[in-house]
């Protein structure tokens, strides 16, 4: 699987100035607007399971959420919390792709270092 680019802004495009959700590893990395984020990870299940990955890191403001600054994730268990938000009901008419498309990147760069940030 290849995302076919290097620095992919596909998600970002249009929302310039807005706060950006960014993955990188190496020379790539993948740029997606907030507001698909907090779609995708902004809502989750309140049933007393622990909140792991983007879910819990967006919802307790910590990691690449707390200071803007990047830090290393761990790609796995981004990856798995991603793929649990498969069959939610979303806002925006884009966003399955946009999760979809960052599963995909997740799943390239499992064996890597991967960095992620807001700007």
């Amino acid at each position: 699987m290849d995302t076919g680019k290097l620095n992919d802004y596909t998600y970002y495009d249009g929302y310039e100035g807005e706060p950006e959700f960014v993955l990188s590893s190496g020379d790539e990395s993948i740029h997606i607007w907030d507001g698909y984020i907090n779609d995708i990870f902004g809502n989750p299940v309140m049933d007393g399971r622990r909140w792991k990955g983007l879910t819990r890191d967006f919802n307790e403001m910590i990691g690449p959420f707390a200071e803007g600054e990047a830090c290393l994730i761990d790609v796995r268990e981004y990856l798995d919390d991603a793929i649990m938000h498969r069959n939610q009901k979303m806002d925006y008419d884009e966003t399955p792709n946009v999760l979809e498309t960052l599963i995909k990147w997740l799943n390239e760069h499992e064996t890597t270092e991967v960095l992620a940030s807001v700007n």
